[in-house]
């Protein structure tokens, strides 16, 4: 062995220079190697955290669309159809049922493909397939044509309430809030339906009322598909980063074997660094495991058999009563206001007036899912839901007598109560549900929902052509009661688990 290198083993006799040594060299293998491709990993990261909060954006814009898309037909079918058609108003509402319950049936399905093949995917077919559907439905020519346009329309827009849902409360224990603001751009959706197809319709024809809004999803659509793509490089490019920096270690490593002259103390200290590369894997694993169990620690705990079928029978119950309340004055609030509030409306632009009126009643009511969302996260949820159908009851009870600025007051507090209680069902749902079988739970709760409100459709046309809205009211006024009726048997542990 040449004096150079007896003069290079002793320099490495003492373990601290030979620590130092080994950390030197070992940082400047990392920086090189991260210098070549760790260049785009601080804008990976940032558009990283972009898509992020973009993919809540678009859940939200999508959950507008779905019921945008859902009730422009109750508008045009009330102010222009029924003269160009020469159909009555209880004629053209059968023709949105096919729809309603595409809507409703088509949820189970779309959850379980949500579950296996992806939800951001189902995501962007909601977009893109609602815009065709909506452009489809402008162009028809017949009240038969329609009805199949707005059952396409129904398919896809089934989607959303089974996939979005799912991936807003996924990771998080107190979902109160985020369904709250969510709901609040569902209920705009409604609130707007009203008002835009009302304005188009005036001054645009009602087929613009179709076409207008099936090219602005298939924009969006086209947006959330960039997105997506630009999240899953930003993605692949920190995989990058975070490969590099691990793999950086053992040439280091095999140079300063190649130099130790002590073999026994150069295998031990090899020994002791893998024992130290091996222990933040471990480290990692455990952060792995341990954020899991953050993730899914809101989950059902202690909850028996019993009890969670008691508690889901509760929950399914209100659910139905719920999508009558619902889709009864939500579709019917168009006429509802045509009728009862012939003083406050401009007859010739009637379509522009009662879209304003609903716009504002509807933009009130969707607060009460921002009021709602704040107290279940902090009381209890069957004394919040309890007080929320005491006043579907009350109200609904006021409106059978109604008239003028009266019904549009009490028309301002019947949507108030009846949206307040979009989020509370969500919430419980997520209280007591695995995240593995949330989507498919979804979809259960909305084809449950939507199938009630396709059923209900023709029957507001029937009632409405037979009694009047006097009696639709009275019938709806003991819906809720039934819903307090139910919630007496909702298992306190669900009622106030968090």
């Amino acid at each position: 062995m040449s004096d150079s290198t007896l003069s290079s083993s002793d320099q490495l006799s003492s373990p601290d220079q030979f620590s130092a040594i080994a950390s030197d060299t070992r940082a400047d293998s990392r920086a090189n190697i991260s210098s070549e491709i760790g260049s785009e990993a601080p804008m990976l990261a940032v558009k990283h955290q972009i898509a992020k909060g973009g993919q809540l954006l678009f859940l939200n814009l999508a959950h507008f669309l779905d019921h945008f898309f859902m009730l422009i037909f109750s508008t045009v079918a009330a102010f222009r159809l029924s003269q160009e058609w020469g159909m009555s108003y209880a004629e053209l509402v059968p023709y949105a049922t096919p729809g309603f319950i595409t809507f409703g049936v088509c949820s189970l399905a779309a959850g379980w493909l949500a579950d296996k093949w992806g939800r951001e995917k189902m995501m962007l077919i909601f977009f893109l397939g609602i815009g065709f559907s909506g452009i489809a439905a402008g162009f028809t020519i017949s009240p038969l044509q329609i009805a199949l346009a707005l059952t396409l329309v129904g398919i896809f827009a089934s989607i959303y309430h089974p996939v979005g849902i799912a991936m807003l409360v996924q990771g998080r224990s107190k979902p109160g809030m985020v369904l709250a603001i969510n709901g609040v751009y569902g209920n705009l959706g409604v609130a707007c339906a009203a008002l835009i197809t009302g304005v188009l319709i005036d001054y645009l024809g009602w087929r613009s009322a179709f076409i207008l809004p099936g090219i602005i999803a298939l924009l969006l659509g086209v947006a959330y598909g960039t997105l997506l793509y630009r999240s899953q490089r930003s993605d692949v490019g920190q995989e990058r980063e975070q490969g590099c920096g691990q793999a950086s270690d053992q040439p280091v490593k095999e140079s300063l074997v190649i130099q130790a002259v002590d073999k026994e103390r150069v295998n031990q200290k090899v020994v002791d660094e893998k024992r130290a590369d091996e222990k933040p894997a471990d480290k990692k694993q455990v952060s792995v495991k341990k954020e899991n169990q953050e993730i899914d620690q809101h989950q059902p705990g202690g909850l028996s058999k019993q009890t969670l079928i008691q508690a889901f029978a509760v929950i399914f119950t209100t659910c139905a009563m719920g999508s009558v309340l619902f889709q009864s004055s939500t579709f019917a609030l168009p006429k509802i206001f045509d009728e009862r509030l012939t003083d406050l409306v401009a007859s010739e632009t009637s379509a522009t007036s009662v879209g304003w009126y609903a716009f504002a009643v509807f933009s009130l009511a969707a607060l009460a899912q921002l009021l709602v969302g704040y107290l279940v996260d902090r009381y209890s949820a069957r004394k919040v839901f309890m007080g929320v159908a005491l006043l579907q009851a009350l109200s609904f009870t006021l409106l059978t007598q109604a008239t003028g600025l009266e019904a549009l007051l009490w028309c301002a507090l019947a949507m108030f109560a009846v949206f307040g209680q979009i989020p509370i069902n969500d919430v419980l749902i997520s209280r007591i549900s695995q995240s593995e079988w949330r989507s498919r739970i979804y979809a259960v709760k909305n084809t449950l929902a939507f199938s009630v409100m396709a059923i209900t459709l023709p029957l507001i046309g029937w009632i409405h052509g037979q009694w009047g809205f006097q009696l639709l009211f009275t019938l709806l006024a003991g819906t809720a009661f039934i819903s307090v009726l139910a919630l007496i048997f909702m298992p306190k542990a669900v009622a106030h688990s968090h």
